[in-house]
């Protein structure tokens, strides 16, 4: 037949954070997605008040890449939680910020990190080593 068809692929080739901007941009880009879709979905402000009152992680680290491994595994606890939450037969709301900062502490804890001191740090980077990759970028 003579009809038109008009076909659009999109397609974004996705990669793994390597730096600690790249996952606070990954968080400010869910808080994006989340008011454009879902305006009434407040998990990804939790996420971003928790990361800044945990300082980011950057307490106790040795270097960006610990920091970035702390925040991704943490990240992906509440987003599993989130997921789970939202599968029950009655939906439960997401993590609230006293779950979440309970759970960042638990991380924490388990790294041997003390939580007592993380108030004091700067809120945005780890400690700096010698050789620390994310210095040169």
């Amino acid at each position: 037949t003579n009809q038109e068809s008009i076909s659009y692929q999109a397609a974004v080739d996705w990669t793994e954070a390597s730096t600690v901007w790249h996952v606070v941009d990954g968080v400010l880009s869910y808080i994006r997605y989340l008011f454009a879709q879902r305006s009434w979905d407040y998990s990804g402000l939790v996420i971003l008040h928790v990361l800044h009152d945990m300082r980011y992680f950057g307490m106790g680290t040795m270097n960006t890449k610990q920091q970035k491994s702390m925040i991704t595994d943490w990240q992906d606890q509440v987003f599993r939680e989130n997921a789970r939450r939202g599968r029950c037969t009655t939906p439960q709301k997401p993590m609230d910020y006293d779950e979440a900062k309970k759970l960042a502490e638990i991380i924490m804890n388990r790294k041997g990190i003390n939580c007592t001191g993380v108030y004091v740090h700067d809120p945005y980077v780890a400690p700096r080593s010698q050789g620390d990759e994310e210095l040169t970028r």
